[in-house]
């Protein structure tokens, strides 16, 4: 009996252990156990520093994407809703991290003054816990944490609309997000302007479908 109860507790830690964070693969759900969490728990950078405009330091934080999404499973992955919500690490370990990866980039001010942002989004392919995927972006800049969030709205819609691949969506937005977005807006601007020149009552389906909204976003900061 007392072997009994044992082996029954020892399964039932063992569950635990193997982790509770679930992701979508192939259109299944798959564990993401502890394991695989910890192995992305890669010591954080030092001597990082914020780049003009905004952007990450590209040795601290060059951005990782995960091995689980690929082109052919995006529908089955990144473009089913709650995809992001599913997979993203739990706050025991983004809160810690946050406040590390602030003391890496020399940022002694609030931590509400930052969101721990994906370099490469959840909702594009993105690793959600990879310590080179993550960092403090500032939200009191020009192109701050809510400007991101809109662009990564973008490219989702993009990808998931199958007008972009997987690849050059991540490629863009780790590269350097900021001159990817203007491009694009500057694009949407010209092609707006083009209609408008001609009447068409068109326009507003090209802003609607090519500008950059600032709706929400699959890509929350969960670590206050």
């Amino acid at each position: 009996m007392i072997f009994f109860t044992f082996a029954v507790t020892f399964s039932l830690l063992s569950a635990i252990l193997l982790g509770t964070l679930t992701y979508y693969a192939a259109g299944q759900p798959r564990i993401l156990n502890s394991s695989s969490l910890a192995s992305s728990a890669i010591p954080p950078p030092s001597s990082c520093k914020i780049q003009e405009e905004g952007l990450p330091d590209p040795n601290c934080t060059p951005g990782a994407a995960s091995p689980h999404v690929t082109q052919n499973n995006i529908h089955s992955t990144i473009c089913v809703p709650g995809y992001t919500k599913a997979i993203e690490p739990p706050v025991s370990y983004t809160g810690p991290l946050k406040t590390k990866l602030m003391q890496s980039y020399g940022l002694s001010d609030s931590r509400t003054n930052y969101e721990l942002d994906h370099l490469i989004p959840v909702e594009i392919g993105g690793d959600g816990s990879s310590v080179q995927n993550l960092w403090p972006e500032p939200f009191h800049i020009q192109y701050n944490a809510h400007v991101k969030d809109a662009f990564e709205n973008y490219l989702h819609n993009q990808v998931c609309s199958g007008s972009m691949r997987l690849s050059d969506a991540q490629n863009q937005i780790a590269t350097n997000w900021i001159a990817a977005q203007n491009t694009q807006n500057d694009i949407a601007a010209n092609l707006i302007a083009a209609q408008h020149s001609i009447h068409s009552p068109v326009a507003s389906m090209i802003h609607n479908n090519i500008t950059l909204s600032r709706g929400s976003t699959d890509e929350d900061d969960n670590a206050p």
